[in-house]
């Protein structure tokens, strides 16, 4: 009887240990995922972890996607490693609670490293935010999409921050982020590694809103003075170019509204910055760098990321870059009527290009790339309209560009037609509605920045090589002085930086900037050396011809179809006629002759 019950007490001890040994631990958590343009979700898993062989399963969904299984491996991986344990000795079973009857992508996978680093360590995770964002296997959590509609459903689900991918200061999506945080009150907990979401996940640390840095150190107020100048040029007109750009970007800056006063005052103060840039000297790289910040604002002040609201922004913006016109082109102003030419055309292909990406839009994120490309687009606009009001001032006599010209521009175009970029593709369009100006600085811009390799230039070689380009703007006009004084700007920038990536950039910036001041050159003067003067009263201007070409070529369509119809009318009558003959010959009484009479023999 003893022996019986030692066998029994030994064969229970035994099978508990197995029991025991065989849960190894648990873990639950909240994903939250995107369905569509506006709609996420939340979604629950959990994890049990058992001894075995290093197995990995994902049940609840009727079939789970290879991306999802891959990123549960990576996730199993990096959290036997951060542990120091051996995945071979444990089974990991993944439950999602998800209605889907498939289930599929990547961006669950912090959400399953942090279970499986959870229910190995029995350290709870706290169940009071959502988590997004992909991994690999050494913890790195990559970028997801659809981050407002994510956030909004874990608002929605009662969660009190979010645990997102680090975008980057300063990066388009850390804007995204920013406005999707501000919008919704929801902090978002940027991590660039697994690890360093444990604290926010095991409720050690308080997550706190973060703040958009839109502050930009161009060193204003320690820059040397731009001692380069143009005999030919006519900066202090030039300076109103500038000054209005820097205005309208005031203008665009006050109208944000709602939580994004840091930001706004930030960008305030950067334009202040501007303004020194350019009382030194440097009137185009204010202006650029006032307009680099332009799409930000824009983006900011229409916060509204619903396609309803960006389709009204984009009527809007379209409407009014449709309908800029040019002013008539003279020997004097002709640089300003091409630079707005060339603007125009610039917004005419982004606004196309923000309505495609509109129409396709399958979550917030495209909707925000779409107004900022819309805001891009209306600040071109903007200096188009400048360079027109600057241009119409001129009372020099009107010229054309000379036909013997045109073989020349075609051929410099056709060179950039498979360069793939904005200047490509708008050198294209305005050489096909013959603004030839604005096609030839186009195809130079495309081939300074789509054809451009520094490969086997050190710093040194690209210093000396911009101070030749400098040296050899040649009063080229205005614009090629404008580039020139910028790549000084560049170049005296980079000595007052103390970081090698930045010192590289700057210097790489000058040289690129002082190419195409030397390549702008030499389109100003092929187009004026072709100049013929034209009298406006008995001649069509240039952009009225554009337009009656358009008009032309309507009518001749409409030629060749009255033309089709008539001709297809001419074949229908003649047939109907043929069909009706036909029709009578059969239907006609056959005429009998009358039997003539046989005399009697």
């Amino acid at each position: 009887m003893d022996r019986k019950i030692t066998i029994a007490l030994f064969t229970f001890i035994i099978l508990s240990s197995v029991a025991y040994a065989a849960s190894v631990g648990s873990a639950s958590i909240t994903a939250v995922a995107v369905e569509g343009l506006g709609a996420g979700n939340v979604t629950p898993i959990s994890l049990n972890v058992t001894t075995g062989i290093g197995n990995i399963t994902i049940k609840g969904p009727g079939s789970v996607e290879s991306d999802t299984l891959a990123s549960a491996s990576d996730a199993v991986n990096y959290a036997t490693s951060y542990l120091n344990l051996n995945r071979s000795r444990y089974n990991f079973t993944y439950t999602v609670y998800d209605s889907a009857s498939s289930i599929s992508g990547p961006s669950g996978g912090l959400a399953l490293t942090l279970l499986a680093i959870s229910a190995l360590s029995h350290v709870t995770l706290h169940h009071n935010f959502g988590v997004t964002g992909t991994i690999n296997g050494s913890g790195g959590v990559g970028e997801i999409g659809g981050i407002f509609e994510k956030s909004a459903a874990a608002l929605a689900a009662g969660k009190n921050f979010m645990i997102v991918p680090s975008a980057g200061n300063g990066t388009f999506e850390s804007l995204l982020y920013y406005i999707t945080q501000q919008n919704l009150a929801l902090p978002l907990v940027q991590v660039s590694n697994a690890t360093q979401a444990l604290p926010y996940a095991y409720g050690i640390t308080s997550p706190k809103f973060f703040t958009f840095d839109a502050a930009q150190n161009n060193h204003a107020l320690e820059i040397a003075r731009s001692n380069l100048t143009c005999a030919s040029c006519n900066v202090s007109t030039f300076a109103n170019l500038t000054y209005g750009t820097l205005n309208f970007q005031r203008a665009q800056i006050n109208a944000i509204r709602g939580n994004f006063s840091p930001v706004k005052q930030q960008m305030l103060s950067s334009l202040g910055d501007d303004l020194v840039i350019a009382q030194k000297g440097y009137l185009y790289t204010a202006a650029d760098l006032a307009f680099s910040r332009y799409s930000t604002a824009f983006l900011l002040a229409n916060s509204n990321l619903t396609q309803a609201s960006a389709e009204s922004v984009y009527n809007n913006v379209s409407g009014y870059c449709s309908s800029l016109n040019p002013p008539l082109m003279t020997s004097t102003n002709y640089e300003y009527v091409v630079g707005g030419e060339l603007r125009q055309t610039w917004a005419s292909v982004t606004l196309n290009n923000s309505k495609n990406e509109l129409l396709n839009a399958s979550t917030t994120d495209e909707i925000a790339q779409s107004i900022s490309q819309i805001g891009t687009s209306y600040a071109w606009c903007l200096a188009a309209n400048n360079m027109y009001k600057i241009a119409s001032q001129s009372s020099s006599q009107f010229v054309n560009m000379s036909p013997a010209i045109l073989q020349d521009i075609s051929a410099k175009v056709n060179s950039v037609q498979n360069y793939h970029s904005l200047y490509s593709q708008s050198a294209q369009i305005d050489y096909k509605a013959k603004l030839y100006g604005a096609a030839l600085y186009n195809a130079q811009y495309a081939l300074t920045f789509g054809n451009f390799s520094l490969a086997q230039m050190n710093n040194s070689q690209m210093v000396v090589a911009t101070g030749k380009n400098i040296a050899n703007f040649s009063g080229g006009g205005i614009w090629p002085f404008e580039f020139a004084n910028q790549a000084v700007f560049y170049l005296n920038q980079a000595l007052l930086q103390n970081d090698s990536a930045q010192i590289n950039s700057s210097i790489q910036t000058a040289y690129t900037i002082s190419t195409l001041s030397g390549r702008l050159g030499d389109a100003n003067r092929e187009i004026s050396g072709s100049f013929i003067s034209y009298n406006p009263s008995n001649q069509t201007s240039p952009q009225a011809s554009t337009q009656l070409a358009a008009i032309e070529d309507q009518i001749n369509q409409i030629y060749v179809l009255l033309f089709a119809i008539v001709g297809l009318l001419f074949v229908i009558l003649i047939t109907l006629i043929l069909l009706l003959l036909k029709k009578t010959q059969i239907q006609a009484p056959i005429a009998i002759r009358p039997r003539a009479r046989r005399g009697r023999r």
